[in-house]
């Protein structure tokens, strides 16, 4: 259930008057606009706010056409305009007949440590209001700033700059004033509902309208002279005070139902996780005499790579065996250049007898990127360089700030394309979140319309193909990779480093080729079936 599309339609269905009942005995909207026009009026006789022309909107039943009367005497048949139909005793109108709409500080004023509270549109952005990371001017800045620039409790605060909208009713009484990225509406006759005003300034009707306007434009601005000409339409106040607790019983269900699908998600990943951990220690599949083990595997792929190392085909490395010794039920490493050591401490579990423990760079190779520079990159061609951004969950993202190189560099770097069963794997992210060490095995798919080149601080591991790459891909999630991986994690107090040596040091639990074959399917049919279920 997509929770944020159903709150959408409740917004529409209660602008659109299908939220609750029409009761009789409501009213009607008529005699209420008749009041606030009313005294309005009477408030710009005093002085006490801004003059300005008021008009009214009805509906003539004669054509059933919709004008706009203005008080000079002149109408207007806006028919055309009116977003749609609404109940009879609701009526139409413009924003700036209901409330008094004011925007902050046209300039950037001189801050202070101490004083009162400057907000501006990020202060809004977390959908409420946030005091905690906002500037702060002098207590003789804001006694001397304009009226419309200083809030005050029960206004209703928004967006107009960038962030549009995030309407929220000021429900403290703080002294403080904003920059031009916020606006408020006051309500100087505080009768209407101001949740109901919130409601439609989350509605598709308000979005519809800031499209409308600010189409075309480099900086989404949401100008006050447009917004006070917008429709919103009105319901009887009792009606409103209805549909405000109708939306506010309706989110409560919806956030319940939003809480629910986050343990449901955190279960599945649960479930996950310890289907692969099951994987990886020999409990999902059931071990035949037949297959051959490990041992012999690792053993053919050790002799090919000492192969391409001796013809100078890839690097030299110092490759080691895992045995458990039947003597003493100790582990120990046996390398090339004939030291052998205990590693007892290190191995996380027994595995099946058939099944060995090696390190990752017994498998393979882990291949760092190219230092690529901001002024290599051109405008898009076909080589598209891999940055850590562009690996995330499995999948390469390549609309994240997607950058490119023109075919002269690509070709000095052919060493750096990114090729069929590579796997990458992200190496920098923020310490201590085990989500930022992302892995990717690359198919056909990934590489039909690009040349994929590979940027510094992501890793291209190319594995033996004598492995099921995707068992390999698969138990890089397990806790038993993972708390190996980030047992070397270093770096600065914010942004953590997974070293090659760290990675390639990792020690993996390996089935004979036909088993690995068996949990890859097994946990590919489990991963379906878990993301399939409601």
């Amino acid at each position: 259930m997509n929770t944020e599309l159903l709150k959408k339609k409740i917004l529409q269905l209660a602008m659109q008057g299908k939220l609750v009942e029409q009761d009789e005995s409501d009213g009607t909207a008529d005699e209420l606009i008749d009041k606030i026009i009313e005294e309005k009026k009477q408030l710009m006789d005093e002085g006490k706010i801004k003059k300005e022309k008021l008009s009214r909107i009805y509906k003539n039943p004669t054509d059933n056409h919709y004008y706009e009367k203005f008080e000079d005497g002149r109408e207007k048949d806006i028919t055309a305009e009116i977003p749609y139909e609404i109940p009879s005793n609701w009526c139409w109108t413009r924003l700036g007949a209901l409330e008094e709409i004011n925007l902050g500080f046209t300039y950037r004023p001189e801050y202070t440590n101490d004083g009162v509270y400057f907000l501006s549109v990020k202060d809004i952005s977390g959908g409420k209001i946030d005091f905690s990371e906002s500037k702060k001017v002098s207590k003789k800045t804001f006694d001397n700033a304009s009226y419309g620039s200083k809030p005050k409790k029960g206004d209703i605060l928004f967006g107009r700059v960038g962030t549009i909208g995030k309407p929220q009713i000021i429900s403290e009484d703080i002294p403080f004033c904003i920059f031009v990225s916020l606006g408020f509406l006051r309500d100087h006759l505080n009768i209407l509902n101001k949740e109901y005003i919130c409601s439609w300034m989350n509605s598709y009707l308000f979005e519809e309208q800031v499209k409308l306007k600010v189409k075309g434009t480099a900086q989404i601005n949401l100008n006050t002279g447009w917004l006070k000409n917008f429709y919103i339409p009105l319901p009887p106040i009792d009606e409103q005070n209805k549909i405000a607790l109708k939306i506010e019983e309706l989110e409560k269900n919806i956030e319940l139902i939003e809480k629910s699908k986050k343990k449901i998600e955190k279960l599945k990943e649960l479930l996950k996780s310890k289907i692969i951990d099951m994987a990886i220690k020999g409990e999902l599949t059931k071990q035949l005499p037949t297959d051959e083990p490990a041992s012999k595997l690792i053993k053919n792929i050790l002799e090919e790579k000492r192969k391409l190392m001796e013809e100078g085909k890839i690097k030299k490395e110092n490759l080691s065996v895992i045995y458990k010794d039947s003597t003493d039920n100790q582990f120990y490493e046996k390398f090339d250049n004939g030291k052998i050591i205990n590693i007892t401490k290190e191995i996380p579990f027994n595995v099946p007898t058939n099944w060995s423990w090696t390190r990752l760079r017994n498998l393979g190779e882990l291949l760092s990127g190219y230092a690529y520079k901001s002024s290599m990159y051109v405008k898009k061609t076909n080589n598209l360089v891999i940055r850590l951004g562009n690996v995330k969950n499995d999948k390469i993202i390549y609309n994240a700030h997607p950058v490119y190189i023109n075919n002269t560099l690509a070709n000095e770097t052919q060493k750096y394309l990114i090729e069929e069963n590579d796997i990458l794997i992200t190496m920098t992210g923020t310490r201590h979140k085990r989500d930022y060490f992302y892995t990717k095995l690359i198919d056909k798919k990934d590489i039909i319309n690009y040349n994929l080149y590979l940027n510094q601080r992501v890793g291209n591991f190319k594995c033996n193909l004598n492995m099921n790459l995707d068992y390999l891909i698969k138990i890089f999630k397990s806790k038993i990779i993972l708390d190996q991986v980030f047992s070397k994690e270093t770096g600065t107090a914010n942004q953590g480093n997974i070293g090659v040596d760290a990675i390639l040091n990792i020690l993996v639990p390996i089935p004979p080729i036909n088993e690995q074959n068996k949990i890859s399917k097994i946990l590919i049919m489990t991963n379906n079936t878990i993301k399939t279920a409601e």
